[in-house]
């Protein structure tokens, strides 16, 4: 298995090189090494590590499902919507909606109360409708997101077959193809698009964000498409620049700039470092005492076999008041409680001390939270099954120093100098 950074860096360079057709939209290049997405089984390849049967049908499974449900959206809201020459396309859920109409974006950690003249673009994460919404903003929802449509199902697993056959690149067969043209679709029949002079995102280098851009290049070729990179990884090779992204991508960390230009495809005159817009003030106290559950759980055994070995060396200075935390996304996945559950007992097995009333927080699996620890005068424990995908390294991240403690699978870190990884103390600029 690869663990050289740079070496790794190089083989996703040439993947991308070697792409002949329009990869926008296609899965197979979005390559998350923090979610069980098919981009993950491919970088696990590209990575030359064994993939069991298992994990690779259980994401296509798993791919297919999800998409047979992507049948059946309306846009609310979409009355005028011809007017604005900015849209901020973005996702959010019913709570993030105040009483009086107004959408709270917690990427830009602004409300589109402040920005009238924009229409903010919301894609629904709980296909919840709030009691009012304003004018300038529409809401994509999935009316029947838990009913699976089996004919649609059918013509997917045929496109599957078609494409295993004829070794061709038949896109539209897999959930984040097909929502991407949905997301498309609904912006392009109710926004007159050759009118749009800009268009902003939280940039994660989701495929619909790539195709839409790549969408709307072709019908204005004047528009400015921007992204704000405002969550990283240690190694964020979703961010590697590839069809469909952004004219302009504003970071809020020079060790963010020095990776994108140095090792994902960025040149410099397209990465520009800004300071952060989601981060406006420091809260030391928010990650103390904490144990951060991965957004996803591969394998409790090894989370378990690690922390047991960390809470047993490091006793003294971890402190008995350490809580656990899930990812507010994952709140209710019984994969996340039983792990949780697990890690309760652990606690009450190890002595740890009960003098200290804080101690650094402890980390698990893929996560950017360990940035905004370490912006927060802390030290992070993290706890890792991929080296190359999960740690923050020297290579990527000059202003990061680490510890190991168990090799491959436990480092704790230190920021050599601070808002390099996230430049907190600045003053804020504006992007719309």
């Amino acid at each position: 298995m690869i663990t050289d950074h740079k070496f790794f860096a190089k083989i996703i360079k040439n993947y991308f090189k070697n792409s002949t057709f329009n990869n926008s939209n296609n899965h197979n290049y979005y390559l998350t090494p923090f979610d069980t997405t098919p981009g993950l089984v491919k970088l696990h390849t590209l990575q030359k590590k064994k993939i069991s049967y298992m994990a690779k049908y259980s994401s296509l499974i798993k791919n297919f499902t999800a998409a047979s449900r992507l049948s059946n959206f309306e846009l609310i809201n979409k009355n005028n919507i011809n007017d604005y020459n900015t849209i901020v396309l973005t996702w959010g859920r019913c709570n993030n909606f105040s009483d009086n109409g107004d959408y709270f974006d917690s990427c830009f950690n602004e409300s589109s109360k402040n920005y009238k003249k924009i229409l903010w673009f919301v894609v629904s994460l709980d296909n919840k409708v709030p009691k009012k919404i304003n004018t300038n903003i529409v809401l994509l929802k999935n009316k029947n997101p838990e009913l699976i449509n089996f004919k649609h199902l059918i013509k997917l697993i045929i496109k599957k077959i078609l494409t295993f056959f004829y070794k061709k690149n038949l896109n539209q067969f897999s959930f984040l193809e097909q929502f991407s043209i949905i997301v498309w679709e609904n912006i392009n029949n109710f926004v007159d698009v050759t009118k749009l002079k800009k268009i902003i995102t939280p940039y994660e280098g989701q495929p619909f964000q790539n195709y839409i851009n790549y969408k709307l290049k072709l019908n204005n070729k004047n528009i400015n498409t921007i992204g704000y990179v405002h969550a990283t990884q240690g190694f964020p090779i979703h961010l590697f620049r590839r069809d469909g992204a952004p004219n302009k991508l504003y970071v809020h960390g020079s060790d963010q700039k020095h990776h994108l230009i140095n090792f994902l495809g960025w040149n410099k005159d397209q990465v520009q470092l800004i300071s952060s817009l989601k981060f406006r003030k420091k809260d030391k106290k928010k990650f103390q005492n904490i144990i951060f559950l991965p957004y996803v759980i591969h394998d409790i055994n090894f989370y378990l076999s690690s922390l047991e070995y960390l809470f047993n060396i490091e006793k003294k200075r971890l402190s008995t008041r350490l809580k656990i935390k899930i990812h507010p996304l994952k709140a209710k996945k019984k994969i996340q409680l039983k792990l949780k559950n697990k890690i309760k007992l652990l606690l009450k097995k190890y002595k740890l001390n009960k003098d200290l009333k804080y101690c650094n927080p402890i980390v698990l699996g893929a996560s950017s939270v360990i940035l905004e620890a370490l912006e927060n005068s802390l030290e992070p424990y993290h706890v890792y099954s991929n080296y190359t995908l999960e740690r923050y390294s020297n290579d990527l991240w000059p202003s990061i120093e680490s510890k190991t403690i168990l090799e491959n699978k436990i480092c704790m870190y230190k920021l050599k100098e601070k808002n390099k990884c996230i430049n907190i103390d600045a003053k804020k600029k504006k992007i719309f």
